[in-house]
């Protein structure tokens, strides 16, 4: 990892954002290894094939393609979207304290990591459920009982119930 970081400059090899190895594993921030072709899908841990890569970035690229990935990157003008994805519209980043992105991201990562990479998939990359189904091999079904959860988890800290 190391010399993955060094090699990339401390950059996560999709968003060129800084990456730390000092914050708590489910930070966003936090660096982690990534494959490019995932090995799910006949990717292997050789050198080519892995670099470092934010746990954002990781997270929602889940098992798609790099070139798929980086073209929903480039959608977005190059920058991740904000964690945000309930069912508004998300206020713009300037209206909303470091401390409140903070708190959402921190509801957020004590999903699942399936449930919250269906949620990010839907919510965040505007994928259809037919889309997440086939991206994440599931069926379609498990895909709102996954959005079911995480809505149902996300209201539960939103509304205080």
């Amino acid at each position: 990892m190391d010399r993955m970081m060094t090699m990339q400059g401390g950059q996560c090899f999709y968003c060129e954002k800084p990456m730390r190895r000092d914050v708590r594993a489910r930070h966003p921030d936090r660096a982690t290894i990534e494959h490019r072709v995932p090995v799910s899908r006949g990717g292997s841990d050789r050198d080519g094939n892995v670099v470092a890569a934010c746990r954002a970035c990781n997270t929602r690229k889940g098992e798609r393609s790099e070139e798929a990935f980086r073209q929903s990157l480039q959608s977005r003008g190059g920058e991740l979207p904000s964690l945000f994805g309930l069912d508004y519209e998300p206020p713009q980043r300037s209206s909303v304290s470091n401390e409140e992105m903070e708190n959402w991201r921190a509801i957020l990562e004590m999903l699942r990591d399936r449930t919250r990479e269906v949620f990010l998939l839907s919510r965040v990359d505007k994928l259809t459920y037919e889309e997440i189904a086939r991206e994440m091999r599931m069926t379609t079904r498990s895909v709102r009982r996954h959005m079911i959860r995480a809505i149902g988890h996300l209201d539960r800290f939103r509304y205080g119930d």
